[in-house]
C-alpha cells in the first residue's frame, strides 16, 4: 500500500436474521465481493465496540448501517454522512432511535480517544422493518447493491483526490 491509496476499512453494521436491519451487513458483503484492492471489509453486530477496534493507521473509515423509518424518508433511501465534519448529523438524523446509537457511540469514543481517522463516512439506509426474519423490504433489498457500488465509486474518487494532492 502506498500513501496515495491509504488504509481503508469498511464496516457493515446490523443484525442477522432481523429483516431490514441486515442491510449494513449485506452492503459489506457486496463491497467485499467487489474485491477492491487495499480495502478491508468487516461486519459487526456490536458496532459500539467493533468500530473502535484497531483504527491505528486507518485513513478512511466507512460505516454502513440501517437507519430508523421516518415519515420524511422512504425505506431504501440513503445518505452518506461525513461524520468527521458533521458528527451531529448522526445524532440528529435518528434522535430517539437505537439504530445508529451504537455506531455513534463507537465513533464518539474513537474521537474522544484520538483514534478517529480524518475521514469517516457513514452510509445510512432507511429501513421499514427490524423484526425477526430473513425477508427484507423490497426497496431496502434493492438499495443494498447500489450503495455498495456507490461506496466503491466514492473510494475511487477519494483515492484520485489523494493522488492529485500528492502530485
Amino acid at each position: 500500500m502506498n500513501l496515495v491509496e491509504g488504509r481503508i476499512r469498511v464496516i457493515g453494521c446490523g443484525r442477522s436474521h432481523r429483516c431490514d436491519d441486515q442491510a449494513g451487513l449485506l452492503i459489506a458483503a457486496e463491497v467485499s465481493a467487489l474485491r477492491l484492492e487495499g480495502v478491508e471489509v468487516l461486519v459487526s453486530e456490536a458496532p459500539a465496540a467493533d468500530v473502535v477496534a484497531d483504527l491505528d493507521g486507518v485513513d478512511l473509515l466507512i460505516v454502513a448501517d440501517a437507519a430508523a423509518p421516518s415519515a420524511d424518508r422512504a425505506p431504501g433511501t440513503w445518505e452518506r454522512i461525513d461524520y468527521a465534519r458533521h458528527p451531529e448529523r448522526i445524532r440528529r438524523r435518528d434522535a430517539g432511535d437505537s439504530h445508529t446509537l451504537s455506531v455513534d457511540c463507537g465513533l464518539n469514543l474513537a474521537s474522544m480517544l484520538g483514534w478517529l481517522p480524518r475521514e469517516v463516512w457513514v452510509y445510512a439506509v432507511t429501513i421499514a422493518e427490524a423484526g425477526f426474519g430473513e425477508e427484507m423490504t423490497p426497496a431496502v433489498e434493492r438499495a443494498v447493491a447500489g450503495i455498495a457500488r456507490q461506496i466503491a465509486s466514492d473510494i475511487a474518487a477519494w483515492r484520485a483526490g489523494r493522488e492529485r494532492a500528492c502530485a
